[in-house]
């Protein structure tokens, strides 16, 4: 429990709030009135950014992640995804 903490505090408040933070400041002191267009295409990019990468660089920090195994949950699973149709 306790490294998980100071692992998620690292990331969230030194990593992703200097990432995010600074250019911030910088947009709201250099851009004037159209600070807020700026602001708007900086932070949909760092949130598209940010949900490409948690999945693959954050999360297997916390977690572990291996195959289902085979069993009843896998093929409710795999029979629910057969007559939805979707392609896996």
């Amino acid at each position: 429990w306790l490294s998980d903490s100071l692992k998620m505090f690292f990331i969230e408040e030194l990593v992703l709030n200097a990432c995010m933070l600074g250019p911030l400041t910088l947009i709201l002191r250099r851009m004037g009135t159209s600070a807020w267009f700026y602001l708007w295409a900086f932070l949909s990019a760092f949130v598209v950014l940010l949900n490409m990468l948690w999945p693959i660089v954050i999360a297997p920090l916390f977690n572990t992640f291996k195959p289902l195994e085979d069993g009843p949950v896998r093929q409710g699973i795999e029979a629910l995804i057969t007559q939805s149709g979707i392609a896996c």
